[in-house]
């Protein structure tokens, strides 16, 4: 077999592959990269694992990765602007901010890659239409369900999906995880499991409560559907957390409590594959020099903890984090 393949090979191969053929290159690439290992005969690993990070509010990307080069951001951030000295280069006249030490050093070992000007047709200003369109990755609002949601909803047409194979660390559960058949479900803390299923009696009760399963389609057969899930995934995790205890030195905040949570459940439990949280405070409208260094500071540092942690538990090359 010629080592490149076609078009048509890769259409014929698989229908993943034609969504990243009509996005951007960089997707593209990542796609053809898969396709080609399996043509040498390589299997995708099983046990990767996706971590997303949200950052609520609209988070300033032009401070976050500063286009120090070009004149027209000093022009239009004179108050604001990163000065070119303090900013931690990369390439291509790009660079992070400088509280970013951590995330910094990831990218020169080749551990991190920015998607820059991605965006959707006839963008919105509206900081909530914007955050259902990204949720859903539905522009035209073609799709009510999340993208992860409809992941999910796939792979139940072919097996069973365990409880816990995607888990939300949110107090609600945000739009990506939403699905039409498939329940995530979604937890404020771990701490928050292990406290709720200490006792087997109430368990056993709240079980009994969801009474005989309602129509399917139903309002309530969805909410039986959430709680039954809800309630496997605090059994199965229950006795996983107990057995291992976070190393890494994360700093105090939203983000530390968040990527040290993670790590406990990646660490415990094999099963998951998929974890989502959201850090907030990113709406930097006042005192933005003040707040910003603040959020990239706890930022940078807890996923620099994180990956050294992963590392530590021989998990370093199976988990890709999502920042967005």
């Amino acid at each position: 077999m010629s080592k490149e393949l076609t078009r048509r090979q890769i259409l014929k191969r698989t229908g993943v592959v034609t969504v990243g053929l009509m996005t951007p290159p960089w997707l593209a690439s990542v796609a053809k990269a898969d396709i080609l290992r399996e043509a040498k005969g390589e299997k995708q690993d099983p046990e990767t694992i996706l971590v997303v990070c949200q950052l609520s509010g609209g988070n300033d990307g032009l401070n976050t990765f500063v286009p120090y080069k070009d004149p027209a951001y000093y022009k239009a951030r004179a108050k604001i602007g990163i000065p070119e000295s303090e900013v931690l280069t990369m390439d291509q006249g790009l660079g992070m901010h400088p509280a970013m030490t951590g995330m910094h050093e990831l990218f020169k070992e080749g551990k991190v890659a920015v998607v820059q000007n991605a965006g959707y047709p006839n963008p919105n200003r509206s900081h909530f239409k914007s955050m259902d369109i990204w949720q859903s990755a539905s522009p035209t609002e073609e799709f009510r369900d999340g993208w992860i949601g409809r992941h999910f909803d796939l792979k139940m047409k072919s097996s069973d999906v365990d409880p816990i194979a995607a888990i939300g660390l949110s107090t609600q559960k945000p739009r990506a995880l939403l699905a039409e058949n498939a329940s995530i479900p979604c937890f404020a803390s771990l701490a928050d499991v292990q406290r709720m299923v200490g006792d087997a009696d109430s368990e056993r009760l709240l079980r009994e409560i969801q009474g005989r399963s309602a129509k399917a389609g139903s309002a309530t057969r969805t909410i039986q559907q959430a709680s039954t899930t809800a309630l496997d995934a605090m059994s199965a995790l229950k006795t996983q957390l107990a057995k291992y205890t976070p190393t890494g030195k994360y700093p105090a905040g939203s983000f530390g409590n968040g990527f040290k949570q993670v790590a406990h459940l990646i660490a415990t439990a094999p099963q998951t594959r998929v974890v989502y949280f959201a850090a907030g405070g990113f709406d930097t409208h006042a005192n933005q020099l003040v707040g910003h260094q603040r959020l990239m500071d706890g930022f940078s540092k807890s996923v620099s903890a994180f990956m050294d942690e992963m590392d530590a538990i021989g998990k370093g090359d199976k988990v890709v984090v999502l920042v967005f």
